[in-house]
């Protein structure tokens, strides 16, 4: 097991400069950093998922604060009907 690492208070203030997070991708076996993140993008969770009906916990793109942990700014929930949002990604996939 791994020892966690001890954090201060003063870790979980923001940067002063903005430092979004880039998570780690795999593309064609490699791994890498995703690039190219940031304000222009948004965060997506699925929260619940009940009788055709898809609740998002959708936030602006995570900033890092001085500690490396994850902030999330502005979140917000809504819901989809299921295939409505199946269509959705099918179409974003799709494209890109």
């Amino acid at each position: 097991m791994h020892k966690q690492r001890s954090v201060t208070q003063e870790s979980f203030n923001l940067r002063k400069d903005e430092v979004f997070w880039l998570p780690r991708v795999e593309r064609d076996g490699k791994l890498g950093t995703a690039k190219g993140l940031g304000k222009a993008h948004w965060y997506a969770v699925v929260d619940d998922i009940a009788e055709d009906t898809v609740v998002l916990q959708i936030a602006s793109w995570p900033r890092l604060d001085r500690g490396g942990h994850l902030r999330f700014d502005r979140i917000y929930e809504h819901s989809f009907p299921l295939d409505v949002l199946q269509q959705l990604i099918n179409k974003e996939r799709t494209r890109h």
